[in-house]
């Protein structure tokens, strides 16, 4: 799995791509470790949106690891995190293995970024 940052002067978005394994868990939790205590410390803090988009899971190791780095990167933010591109069944799989509310999934970028969820 291939994880890029892209960052402007309101929001950092996280770009997944390729299939999830357990190697690529420890960087990833190591630098949403050291964002969110970037953006903790931060007065006016950015939003964060992920970007499942050309992320693939099924046969997967790892996606409860994955998961609960996620979920670990959710409850120490300051702004609730958004995820777009977000299959259904990853979807149920993450309600399933993390508290529900910690996840607000989007239909696509620009209404993650802004925060609406359907598209008009």
């Amino acid at each position: 799995m291939k994880t890029t940052f892209r960052e402007s002067e309101e929001v950092i978005v996280i770009d997944f791509q390729g299939f999830l394994n357990f190697e690529c868990q420890e960087p990833l939790r190591q630098n949403l470790a050291s964002l969110s205590q970037r953006l903790n410390a931060r007065e006016d803090g950015k939003q964060v949106v992920f970007n499942f988009t050309d992320l693939e899971f099924v046969g997967s190791s790892g996606i409860s690891t994955f998961l609960n780095t996620l979920a670990d990167f959710s409850n120490q933010a300051t702004l609730p995190p958004r995820y777009y591109g977000v299959r259904s069944e990853f979807q149920r799989l993450m309600k399933a293995l993390a508290d529900e509310a910690i996840f607000e999934f989007y239909d696509d970028e620009e209404n993650a970024v802004r925060g609406s969820k359907y598209s008009h």
